[in-house]
């Protein structure tokens, strides 16, 4: 078992990642909704058996990483972001997060 870190964008959109196996590089798709510490097998990308050319399954297991540090603009991104579900469950979702955040890139342009 080998274990990724991943962005919560990563998990939350999905993702495309180019991981090195034992022979060759190969890629993972990651879905949309992925949870911290959800596990894919990949196969034939684990260790030979024994006796035999065949390579067993590799398991991979990925972690969300959650940033230590953000700057005061992706603080913001992530309050909006968190707000736009409570707004969404009092039935005020006609603005939600992306009409905040369309709000701040117009300010910062």
């Amino acid at each position: 078992m080998t274990n990724v870190p991943i962005s919560f964008a990563q998990a939350a959109l999905g993702a495309k990642l180019k991981l090195d196996g034992i022979d060759s590089e190969f890629e993972l798709g990651v879905p949309a909704g992925t949870q911290s510490g959800q596990e894919f097998r990949i196969r034939g990308q684990g260790v030979p058996q024994v006796g035999s050319q065949d390579r067993g399954d590799l398991r991979v297991r990925v972690a969300v990483d959650v940033p230590k540090e953000l700057s005061e603009y992706q603080k913001q991104l992530l309050v909006s972001f968190q707000e736009s579900f409570a707004a969404k469950k009092s039935g005020k979702a006609e603005q939600g997060f992306l009409g905040d955040f369309l709000k701040t890139v117009k300010k910062s342009t």
